[in-house]
């Protein structure tokens, strides 16, 4: 199934070892992953409860891992200045 990029979208992150965790999509390809494990067998919460989860990793992903699902969309939130203003900078060294 194809999903469409929307920052601010939560997205839902398999792991393994039968474990989920939770992300947010931020503009440049960014995913803030939440500070909260669960195991696949229950039940998650709501995407309004994993939001209120403090952020603890910024990662870039490629677009394919959200359009191809392999983090699925399950809720959306509008961005807002705060959310935005928490991001890191980004380095990323040309290699020449």
């Amino acid at each position: 199934k194809r999903q469409k990029i929307i920052e601010g979208s939560i997205v839902k992150i398999e792991l393994s070892e039968n474990r989920l965790i939770f992300g947010r999509l931020f503009p440049g390809g960014r995913v803030g992953v939440y500070d909260y494990v669960v195991a696949k067998d229950k039940k998650p919460p709501s995407f309004e409860e994993i939001i209120d989860f403090p952020i603890f990793l910024y990662c870039v992903v490629y677009d394919d891992v959200i359009t191809r699902s392999r983090f699925e969309i399950i809720g959306f939130k509008e961005l807002m200045q705060a959310d935005l203003d928490q991001i890191p900078p980004m380095f990323m060294q040309d290699i020449m």
